[in-house]
């Protein structure tokens, strides 16, 4: 519930962001990136992800136009401190190892802002052009399409263990057709 509460929270912040689309790829953006720069980044975009998609299609947006830059941003928010990339924490780590003396916290201030601010304006000037696509519903309609084939293992002497797909009562699944068990 707790996660749950956050997450409302992170989706009514996003939908107060930017009426355009620009405007909003460069408010998540830069809020993502500074965001980054003192916390894990993956688990930011994760959060993120769904307002981002609500808001896209509540505004009839194309998601795919914020999903990668966001993810850009957040990858070059974190090369702004020290914490902000594991890379930066391993290589100090290695520096430690070897008697060099390590970073301080704000040592990758000017390159991470500079870095990032070339992502910002890339994503947001590209974005637009390189990730549009001509109709939203053709992009989620031939995802949905797809048809994936995987095969697991049922556990020895479970439920499952002996019956056929229709004794189990997983004939009719919804977006799934079960081959056999």
């Amino acid at each position: 519930t707790n996660v749950l509460k956050k997450q409302v929270r992170i989706d009514l912040a996003l939908k107060n962001l930017g009426k355009g689309k620009r405007s909003f790829l460069l408010s998540v953006s830069t809020f993502t990136a500074l965001l980054s720069a003192i916390v894990n980044n993956t688990p930011i975009v994760a959060l993120l992800i769904p307002g981002i998609k609500f808001r896209a299609k509540e505004k009839e947006w194309n998601t795919r136009l914020f999903l990668l830059p966001v993810s850009f941003a957040a990858v070059a928010g974190g090369t702004i401190t020290l914490i902000g990339t594991s890379t930066n924490l391993v290589l100090n780590g290695m520096m430690v190892e070897n008697g060099i003396p390590e970073f301080k916290f704000f040592d990758f201030l000017v390159p991470g802002v500079l870095v990032t601010l070339g992502v910002l304006v890339t994503s947001i000037l590209l974005a637009p052009f390189l990730l549009k696509t001509t109709n939203q519903d053709s992009a989620s309609k031939s995802l949905s399409e797809r048809n994936y084939t995987t095969e697991l293992k049922v556990i020895p002497n479970g439920s499952m263990d002996g019956k056929s797909v229709k004794k189990a009562k997983l004939r009719n699944l919804r977006d799934l057709f079960l081959v056999e068990i």
